[in-house]
C-alpha cells in the first residue's frame, strides 16, 4: 500500500524536500526536515538505570550506540499538569539544582505514562491518565496523525499491550488510559496506523501457554473475536476514503519473515503471551509473584521460546513502513522496563533494557542499509523514571559497578514514578534543533552523569519532542505551552518550604522547639507511650549536626538519658512491632519504618535542625500490602481476613510490594501472653481468623524462622447479634422480565450475588464489569463496562441460611471503596440490593401488591 497525496499536499511535501536538499547558506539556518522519525521510549528508566544496564552489559558506560559522540546528549523533564482540575497545574516543575535540596523532592507529584506520552507525541501538557486529550478533554493532534496528513505512514511497537498508555498516547485519544478495549478499538478501526505491535494476546497466559478461557483485558472480546475469525478490516490507512485490512502476525517467524522486500501493507502484531513479551514469565519454580524475582539475576529464568524480540518486531515494523516512499513516523517502547522497576526486579529490568538496546542497534543498522542519517531522525528517551534507583538507600548516589556480567549495586527507593529528568539522545536529520529547545541546566545532574553520558546538565521539556518536529516540518504548533513560574525561588519556597524548626511552634505547654535538635514524639495507637516509670513519652530531642539521619537519630534515642529519668525509649511492646516516623508540619511524610526494640532498620533519611519526628507504634496501613486491615471490628464467630506482608516501603505513597511470610498467627488479649492460633497464611500472607469471645485482641504474624515480623493491631470483637436470615421466594423482574435469582432476605433486606446482577444488566445502560484481585482479595466494579461471564451466574444451590456471616471483603466501585452491606453464605458474597443499585446506577423498586422486586436498567 502506498500513501496517496492530494495535489496540494504533494506540492507542499516536494517543496519541503527541495528546501532540505538545498546547500547551506547560513550556519544557523533551519535544520533539515526529516523524512523518517524513529522514537525509542525506555519506559520508567532514568539515568541511574541506564548506567546499571551499562555496567552489566559492558562493565563501563560509553559503549552503547547512542552514547557515541555523533549523538545529541541532553536530559528531559517529564512533569504533567497533575489532575484534571487546574488547581495543581505545573506542581512538579523541574527547577534545576534546587531539586536536589531534599531527597523527597523527586517523589512528589510525578507524571504517569499517559500524560507524558501525550506531551511527547503532541506537544501539549495534560492531566495524568489522559490519552491524547488536553486538560479539558479535547483531543490534541499527535505527530503520527500529522505524518498521516502529509501522506506518510505511522506505527507503534511495544513489549506490553498495544492499548497500554505509551503506545496509546502516541496514536489515539481517550479520556482515561485504563479503557484498554476502547483504546484498541480506536487504534484498530479509527486510526490510520500502518503498524501496531505489542503483547497481551487474549488466548495465552504469562508462560505463553494457551488459555482455556480467553482474557480480554487489553483488546476487548467483540473486536478480538472478529480478528480471530479473520475479519481484519480496520480504518482508512492510506487516505483514499476506504477501510484497509490488517495482516496479523503472532509467532516469531511471522515477524522474521517480513523483510524489506517482502512486507505487507499493514501489520497488526500481537505476541502470543499475556501482558508483557518476556518480563512477566513465571520463574523456574513457577512463581508469578514479583517479590520472588527481586533477587533474581538477569536471564536466571530462561526466556519463553517463540516470542519475537523487540529488535525483530522493530525491524518488521520498519520494513512495512518503508513501503511508503514519502516517509514514516514510528514509536518503539520498551514497556516492561517500567513494569520491572515498579516491582523492584533489577535483574529482569536489565534483561528488558538489553532487549531495548538491541532494538536500537537493529534500527540503526536498518537506517544505514535502507535509509540514511541524512533523511532519518532517531530519538531515544523516556516518559519518566520509575523506582527511584540509587546506589544507596535513601541517598542519591550512583549505582555501583560490580563488573561486566555482574549485577550492579542498584537500590530501589520507591515502587512508583519519580519526577527526575530522564536521558534524551538524538541523531540524524534535524537532531541539532533540540539544542534550541534547552530551557534549563542542572549542574548537580552533570556532576553525577556528565562523565558517563557526556551531558552538561542541559535539559529540555518533554513537549519539545513534538514541538521541535512541528517546527522542522513547518507544521503549526498546537500549543505554545511552556508552563513555568516567573519567580522560580518564590514558587519553590511556597511549594517546598524549608525544612527547619519554628521557634514559635509548641508541641505542648512545656516543650518548645529549639534549633540544633531533631525531636521525637512517641505515641502508640493514637495514645501517648509511657516510659519505664509510667510517665508519658511526650518529646525527646537528639542533638542535630550536619549529616544526621533518621537511623542514627533513632540509635541515639535508644542510648540517651533524659532529665525526666527515662533511659532512652523503652516501649512496652512486642519485639519487632513496626514503627512509623513522619515529619510534622509539612505535607510530605518521611514514612520511615523500623523497630523500637532490636535492630534499627530505619532508612538513612536525612534530617534537618528542628524536624519533628513522630515515632509511633504503627498499626495502620495505607493501601494494600503491608498490614491489612490495620484495625478492624468483628462479631463473634465472624471470619476476619487479614494480611501480613512486607518487603520495603515506598515512603511517599506508603505502598508495599506483597510478600507473604505469615507462617504462624498468634493472638490474645494480652501482649505478653499471645497464643498460636494454628492458622497459617497463604502465599500472599493472607490469613483468616475468628474469635469466639468478645474483647480486644492483638494479632501478630510470625515467620518461618520464628520471628514476630508484623503486628496486625487490635481486633475489636463484639457479641454477634442474631441475624434473621431466610431464603427469599419473592418474584424478581429485570426490565419487566421475571428472573430466578438466588436471593436471601437478611434482617428484612434482600441480598443478591453481584455476578448475577451483572449478568442480567449486561448490554444495558447500567452494565458493569466485576473483577477480583486475588493478591489483595478485593472485589471491583466498573460501571459502563461489559461484564465477562465466568459460568457461575444464576445458579440456584442449596439453602445456606445457616452459614450467613457478615462479610468484610473490600468492594471498590469505580475506584472508590464502597460501604455496601454484604454477607458471606457458603463462600459467596451477597450484597444488599438497594445499596447496590444506588452505587452502580440501576433502579430498584418493590411492588407490594404482587410482592415483586423490580430491577430496572434505566439510569
Amino acid at each position: 500500500m502506498r500513501k496517496r497525496l492530494s495535489k496540494l499536499t504533494a506540492l507542499f511535501v516536494c517543496a519541503a524536500m527541495l528546501l532540505c536538499l538545498a546547500p547551506a547558506v547560513f550556519a544557523d539556518e533551519q535544520p533539515k526536515a526529516p523524512k523518517n522519525v524513529i522514537i525509542f521510549i525506555a519506559d520508567g528508566t532514568g539515568f541511574n538505570a541506564y548506567l546499571a544496564a551499562d555496567y552489566y552489559t559492558y562493565g563501563e558506560p560509553g559503549h552503547q550506540i547512542y552514547e557515541q559522540d555523533d549523538w545529541i546528549h541532553l536530559a528531559m523533564t517529564t512533569y504533567s499538569l497533575g489532575s484534571q482540575t487546574t488547581d495543581d497545574d505545573g506542581i512538579s516543575y523541574y527547577v534545576g539544582d534546587r531539586m536536589w535540596d531534599d531527597f523527597k523532592c523527586f517523589r512528589r507529584n510525578c507524571t504517569d505514562s499517559a500524560s507524558s506520552a501525550t506531551a511527547m507525541a503532541s506537544g501539549v501538557k495534560t492531566y495524568d491518565a489522559a490519552i491524547g486529550v488536553d486538560q479539558s478533554g479535547k483531543p490534541v493532534t499527535n505527530m503520527a496523525e500529522e505524518f498521516e496528513k502529509l501522506g506518510r505512514s505511522s506505527g507503534v511497537v511495544t513489549t506490553v499491550s498495544i492499548s497500554h498508555a505509551t503506545p496509546a498516547g502516541f496514536s489515539v485519544h481517550c479520556a482515561n488510559r485504563n479503557s484498554y478495549s476502547e483504546i484498541f478499538d480506536h487504534q484498530f478501526y479509527d486510526s490510520a496506523l500502518d503498524v501496531a505491535i505489542g503483547a497481551g494476546h487474549p488466548d495465552y497466559d504469562r508462560a505463553g501457554k494457551p488459555l482455556d478461557t480467553p482474557n480480554y483485558e487489553y483488546y476487548g472480546k467483540d473486536t478480538w473475536e472478529k480478528i480471530a475469525a479473520g475479519e481484519l478490516t480496520g480504518g482508512d490507512a492510506d487516505g483514499d476514503g476506504k477501510a484497509d485490512d490488517w495482516t496479523l502476525a503472532v509467532k516469531e517467524e511471522d515477524f522474521t519473515s517480513i523483510t524489506h522486500d517482502n512486507a505487507p501493507d499493514r501489520l497488526l502484531g500481537v505476541l502470543p503471551i499475556k501482558s508483557t513479551a518476556q518480563a512477566n514469565r513465571p520463574d523456574s519454580n513457577g512463581s508469578e509473584t514479583y517479590t520472588d524475582w527481586q533477587d533474581d539475576l538477569p536471564f536466571q529464568t530462561p526466556f519463553i521460546d517463540g516470542i519475537a524480540t523487540l529488535a525483530q518486531t522493530t525491524t518488521a515494523a520498519l520494513n512495512v513502513l518503508d513501503k511508503n516512499e514519502n516517509g514514516f513516523y514510528l514509536m518503539v517502547e520498551g514497556g516492561a522496563t517500567d513494569t520491572m522497576n515498579h516491582n523492584n526486579c533489577g535483574g529482569r529490568f536489565i534483561e528488558e533494557f538489553i532487549d531495548f538496546a538491541a532494538a536500537i542497534e537493529a534500527a540503526c543498522a536498518w537506517v544505514e542499509e535502507y535509509s540514511s542519517w541524512d533523511e532519518t531522525l532517531m530519538i531515544i528517551s523516556d516518559d519518566h523514571e520509575t523506582g527511584y534507583v540509587t546506589g544507596k538507600r535513601s541517598e542519591y548516589t550512583l549505582v555501583v559497578n560490580n563488573g561486566k556480567g555482574n549485577m550492579p549495586g542498584m537500590v530501589y527507593n520507591s515502587g512508583s514514578h519519580t519526577n527526575q529528568v530522564v536521558p534524551f539522545f538524538a541523531k540524524g536529520c534535524g537532531a541539532e534543533i533540540f539544542l534550541d529547545y534547552v530551557y534549563g541546566r542542572d549542574n548537580v545532574l552533570a556532576d553525577f552523569y556528565g562523565e558517563a553520558f557526556g551531558i552538561t546538565g542541559d535539559y529540555i521539556n518533554n513537549v519539545a519532542m513534538a514541538q521541535a518536529l512541528r517546527e522542522l516540518l513547518g507544521i503549526e504548533q498546537v500549543s505554545d505551552q511552556y508552563p513555568y513560574p516567573e519567580d522560580v525561588d518564590a514558587f519553590w519556597n511556597e511549594l517546598y518550604p524549608p525544612l527547619v524548626g519554628d521557634s514559635n511552634m509548641k508541641v505542648n505547654e512545656q516543650t518548645e522547639l529549639d534549633d540544633g535538635y531533631v525531636y521525637f514524639n512517641v505515641v502508640r495507637n493514637n495514645a501517648p507511650v509511657t516510659d519505664k516509670d509510667g510517665n508519658p513519652v511526650v518529646m525527646y530531642k537528639v542533638p542535630w549536626e550536619y549529616g544526621v539521619t533518621l537511623g542514627s537519630a533513632v540509635t541515639a534515642l535508644h542510648e540517651m538519658a533524659y532529665k525526666d529519668g527515662a533511659e532512652g525509649v523503652k516501649i512496652e511492646a512486642l519485639n519487632g512491632i513496626n514503627c512509623m516516623s513522619k515529619l510534622w508540619g509539612v505535607s510530605y511524610p518521611y514514612g520511615a519504618y523500623g523497630y523500637l526494640e532490636g535492630a534499627i532498620t530505619v532508612p538513612e533519611t536525612q534530617l534537618y535542625s528542628g524536624d519533628i519526628i513522630d515515632i509511633a507504634v504503627y498499626t495502620t496501613s495505607y493501601g494494600a500490602g503491608f498490614l491489612t486491615p490495620h484495625s478492624t471490628s468483628a462479631y463473634t464467630g465472624e471470619t476476619v481476613t487479614m494480611q501480613a506482608s512486607q518487603t520495603y516501603l515506598d515512603f511517599e505513597e506508603f505502598a508495599y510490594l506483597t510478600k507473604g511470610y505469615a507462617a504462624e498467627i498468634w493472638a490474645g488479649t494480652d501482649a505478653g501472653d499471645l497464643k498460636d492460633t494454628g492458622v497459617k497464611g497463604n502465599d500472599y500472607g493472607f490469613f483468616e481468623i475468628s474469635f469466639d469471645e468478645p474483647g480486644d485482641y492483638i494479632v501478630v504474624a510470625r515467620d518461618a524462622a520464628g520471628t514476630f515480623n508484623a503486628a496486625i493491631g487490635t481486633v475489636h470483637v463484639t457479641q454477634a447479634e442474631k441475624d434473621a436470615v431466610m431464603r427469599s421466594n419473592q418474584t424478581v423482574t429485570v426490565d419487566g422480565e421475571a428472573v430466578e435469582f438466588d436471593v436471601y432476605n437478611i434482617n428484612g433486606n434482600n441480598y443478591f450475588k453481584l455476578r448475577d446482577i451483572a449478568m442480567k444488566l449486561n448490554g444495558t445502560d447500567s452494565a458493569f464489569a466485576v473483577g477480583y484481585d486475588n493478591a489483595t482479595r478485593t472485589i471491583t466494579c466498573t460501571t459502563g463496562e461489559a461484564y465477562e461471564p465466568n459460568g457461575s451466574e444464576l445458579v440456584i444451590g442449596e439453602d445456606l441460611s445457616d452459614t450467613a456471616v457478615r462479610s468484610n471483603q473490600p468492594l471498590y466501585v469505580d475506584g472508590e471503596l464502597s460501604t455496601i452491606k454484604a454477607y458471606n453464605l457458603g463462600g459467596n458474597n451477597y450484597f444488599q440490593l438497594r445499596e447496590l443499585g444506588a452505587a452502580l446506577g440501576f433502579g430498584v423498586d418493590y411492588d407490594a401488591d404482587t410482592r415483586t422486586v423490580l430491577i430496572s436498567s434505566a439510569k
